[in-house]
């Protein structure tokens, strides 16, 4: 009798928050050569539900919003102990003052002033799925 070990490959949920559709569409474009399922939230209320319901592995997040900002869903994502988050703001004196004040160690930051934004978003989710897959090991 032969017995074969089969491991269980799980798809990585990452949920996106950002209310700029144009914006929306190229991270998911960009993000399709992972195995992932993407879920997109376009503004904090619908991503707080959104990360309730799913416990996705990433969260990609938008820190300014056309209503306000993403902070409070951001103290509830830094609260369940999510450890793979992207905060993306084109506000850098707001991306550093919610680095400075929630104290989000571990997550990553990108500028959208920068001109290869895209690219970082993309390294940051490549550095998330290493850190899954050594994990997983």
């Amino acid at each position: 009798m032969t017995f074969v070990l089969i491991k269980k490959i799980s798809i990585v949920k990452i949920l996106i928050l950002e209310d700029n559709k144009f914006i929306l569409s190229i991270i998911q474009a960009a993000l399709k050569v992972y195995d992932s399922q993407t879920h997109l939230a376009s503004d904090q209320y619908q991503a707080e539900e959104m990360f309730n319901e799913l416990q996705p592995e990433i969260v990609i997040s938008d820190l300014h919003m056309d209503e306000g900002t993403s902070w409070d869903f951001l103290s509830k994502v830094k609260q369940s102990g999510c450890s793979k988050v992207l905060v993306v703001s084109s506000d850098y004196e707001l991306l550093t003052k919610v680095e400075e004040e929630l104290g989000l160690e571990g997550w990553k930051f990108v500028n959208k002033n920068f001109r290869k934004w895209l690219l970082q978003i993309n390294e940051a989710v490549k550095d998330f799925f290493r850190a899954e897959k050594a994990m997983n090991l």
